[in-house]
């Protein structure tokens, strides 16, 4: 379903407002939470879930929380429109290339890590346990297979997600200010990626409530450990203020390994 020009002025406008400060948020109020954060019980149910594109290929290994997705999940699922092209630029380009070459050279080294002298027995296994270790927490970087199953993701994706992006143009030069005076998100990178995700999920969320489709919060699933994001697992205080003004619901950011988690618990 499109929206009318008319609605998208109204929403670019309303976004602009916040995040250059026309209207106060409640940044003190965030500041303070974000010091002394109290767990918060929600319904996984009804938090609208915004997937990174640092997420999509250490979601497709797991096959529970697609079907959540797909078939269980009341509330907006939101793909910002900007991580659909981050993602092919800074990941499965970059999975499909090293793939081959990572794998060959891990089963070189495990070979030559098992001619080691006896003497060295000792330093063989623990650099065995190291590599295994490596190979179970990044395997996904260099294996051909979670790209393919990436794809199951997409589909679902694909009708279920609310994508939109905001104009570039109208929000360029609040880019350039909100850099300059280390606002979040994005202050910690060259280029002003981060910050259109951010637009496009707001924009993406404002056209959830237009359309009457329900959350008590947000969440952003991403893997990317930058402080303009989050600290510590604590979504940054301003970011908090300003979904808050615009929405009225809380913000957080989880990593993939916490919805796994998260999922797992709704199934039980």
């Amino acid at each position: 379903m499109r929206t009318s020009s008319t609605d998208r002025e109204g929403r670019e406008a309303k976004i602009f407002e916040v995040l250059n400060r026309s209207v106060e948020v409640a940044a003190l109020d965030a500041l303070i939470y974000a010091y002394k954060p109290e767990p918060r019980e929600f319904d996984l149910a009804q938090t609208a879930i915004v997937l990174d594109s640092s997420a999509f290929l250490r979601l497709g290994p797991h096959v529970d929380v697609i079907d959540y997705l797909n078939s269980r999940h009341e509330a907006p699922v939101v793909l910002p429109g900007q991580t659909i092209q981050e993602f092919w630029n800074n990941n499965l380009n970059v999975a499909d290339s090293i793939a081959t070459g990572i794998r060959k050279k891990y089963e070189d080294l495990k070979k030559e890590i098992q001619k080691v002298d006896e003497n060295f027995q000792d330093f063989g296994e623990r650099f065995t346990a190291l590599i295994d270790e490596f190979r179970t927490s990044f395997g996904y970087a260099y294996d051909g297979i979670t790209v393919r199953r990436t794809m199951s993701l997409f589909e679902v994706l694909r009708e279920k997600a609310l994508i939109s992006y905001v104009r570039r143009d109208r929000f360029i030069g609040l880019a350039a200010h909100r850099k300059q005076t280390k606002t979040p998100p994005g202050f910690k990178d060259d280029l002003d990626g981060d910050f259109f995700v951010w637009l496009d999920m707001l924009d993406s969320l404002l056209i959830a409530q237009s359309r009457h489709m329900p959350f008590d919060n947000v969440v952003l699933v991403s893997n990317d450990k930058k402080p303009d994001w989050s600290r510590e697992g604590i979504a940054h205080p301003i970011l908090c203020a300003e979904l808050m003004t615009l929405t009225g619901v809380p913000f957080e950011t989880w990593d993939v390994g916490k919805l796994v988690q998260k999922v797992a618990a709704a199934g039980e």
